[in-house]
């Protein structure tokens, strides 16, 4: 882990965000997918999934054709 935090360019403060920033989409995917309603319980378990066992992809997918799948006019999910 050392050897790449030395390979990362920049300040020692910009490195721990460069680590994060492809973790950010999969953590608005999964906040998302469970605060809004889909037409299916089990298409947001599928998106949540995905968010979860495909760590950078899933996210972006969630954010290119996930949001358009939750329910326009329902409240959001708060159970």
């Amino acid at each position: 882990m050392r050897a790449l935090l030395e390979a990362l360019p920049g300040p020692w403060w910009f490195k721990p965000i460069l680590l994060l920033l492809p973790m950010l989409p999969n953590w608005w995917g999964l906040w998302h997918a469970w605060r809004h309603s889909f037409a299916n319980p089990a298409v947001r378990m599928l998106w949540m999934c995905a968010c979860v066992f495909l760590p950078v992809a899933g996210g972006l997918a969630y954010l290119l054709w996930g949001r358009a799948g939750t329910l326009k006019d329902g409240e959001p999910f708060y159970d």
